[in-house]
C-alpha cells in the first residue's frame, strides 16, 4: 500500500481595516489499494570525491608517514691484534671486496655510539681500503680507551640505498703520540685493577709488561720513569693505594728504586679513567708493542 501525505496551507488575507492575518493548515492523508503507477526508478548511489578525501584523512595510515627502511647488513669488525696491548692503527677498516652490491656513490662514517666522529665519501665504486686511525674530522686524536666505535658504509644508487655496519669495538689500550713527540701508553683502570680493592687483575699482566718494556727505552740514569694515574678521587686513600701498587710493580720489573718512578695522581680528564706510561721521544719515533 502506498501512502501519500499532502499538506495544504490556506491563507486568508485580512481586510485593510484588520492588521492581523490568519492561517489555516490542514493535513490530508490519502490511502490507496495496490499500485497506482509504474515503479519509481532510483538513481545508483554515488560517492562524492570530497567525501572520499574526508574519510581517508581520518585514517591513521594517512596521518602517519610510511617508513621505508634502508636494508642494513652487520659485519664483524673485531681484529685479534686489537685485543693485544697498545695496538697500532688502523682501528677500523673496510675493504672494497666486502661490498658486493652495486652503488653509484658512498659514505663511510665512524661513530662513537650514535655520534659521527669521522666521515669520508666519494663517487663511483670504492677503489681502495678505507682505514680509520683514531682521529676526528679535524685530524685530532679522538679514540678513547673503553669507548665503543663502529663504522657505517652507505651505498647509494637510483633504486635506493643500503648500509653495511660493523659490530662495535672497544679498545682496551692505546698508544697516543703527543705533540712534543712523547708517546702515552694508555690502559683502562678497569683492565688493570680489581674494582673493589687495591689489587692488580691477572688480566693486566700483558699490558703492564708491555708498559715496562717501553719504559726501558728511557735512560733511567738520566731521567725518572714517568706515569700518570687518572682517578675520580685523586686524593683518596684508594687512589694512593693503586699508585703504590704500580710503583712497586715497575720498580721490580725495571730493577730500579721505587723513588725513580714519578707517578702523578690526577683527576679524570677527557681521556677517561686510565693509567698512562710516558715514553720519552728521544728513544726513537716509534715503539713496537709486540714482544
Amino acid at each position: 500500500m502506498m501512502i501519500i501525505a499532502l499538506s495544504a496551507v490556506l491563507l486568508a488575507a485580512s481586510t485593510a481595516s484588520e492588521p492581523e492575518t490568519s492561517q489555516i493548515r490542514q493535513k490530508i492523508t490519502i490511502k490507496s489499494r495496490g499500485s497506482s503507477g509504474p515503479p519509481v526508478q532510483l538513481p545508483q548511489p554515488e560517492v562524492s570525491p570530497a567525501v572520499i578525501d574526508e574519510v581517508v584523512r581520518t585514517l591513521d595510515i594517512y596521518k602517519k608517514p610510511v617508513e621505508i627502511k634502508t636494508p642494513e647488513v652487520k659485519v664483524q669488525a673485531r681484529f685479534s691484534r686489537l685485543e693485544q696491548p697498545f695496538p697500532e692503527p688502523p682501528y677500523l677498516s673496510l675493504s672494497p671486496r666486502s661490498i658486493a652490491s652495486p652503488y653509484e656513490s658512498w659514505v663511510f662514517e665512524v661513530l662513537d655510539g650514535g655520534q659521527v666522529l669521522w666521515k669520508t665519501e666519494g663517487q663511483g665504486p670504492l677503489k681502495e681500503r678505507i682505514e680509520w686511525s683514531g682521529s676526528d674530522q679535524e685530524g685530532r686524536q679522538a679514540a678513547r680507551v673503553g669507548r665503543p666505535y663502529h663504522f657505517r658504509f652507505t651505498g647509494k644508487r637510483a633504486e635506493g640505498s643500503f648500509v653495511v655496519a660493523s659490530e662495535p669495538i672497544a679498545l682496551k689500550s692505546l698508544a697516543v703520540k703527543q705533540y712534543l713527540g712523547d708517546i702515552h701508553l694508555e690502559a683502562a683502570n678497569s683492565l688493570l685493577f680489581e674494582p673493589d680493592k687495591p689489587a692488580l687483575r691477572s688480566e693486566a699482566e700483558p699490558f703492564l709488561e708491555a708498559m715496562g718494556r717501553a719504559l726501558r727505552r728511557t735512560d733511567l740514569r738520566q731521567k725518572a720513569c714517568k706515569m700518570i694515574l687518572y682517578d675520580e678521587q685523586p686524593q683518596s686513600r684508594f687512589a694512593k693505594s693503586r699508585a703504590a701498587l704500580l710503583k712497586r710493580y715497575f720498580s721490580r720489573f725495571l730493577l730500579i728504586n721505587a723513588n725513580r718512578i714519578e707517578l702523578e695522581i690526577q683527576p679524570i680528564g677527557e681521556r677517561g679513567e686510565i693509567t698512562v706510561a710516558v715514553v720519552s721521544a728521544d728513544r726513537g719515533p716509534t715503539i713496537k708493542m709486540e714482544p
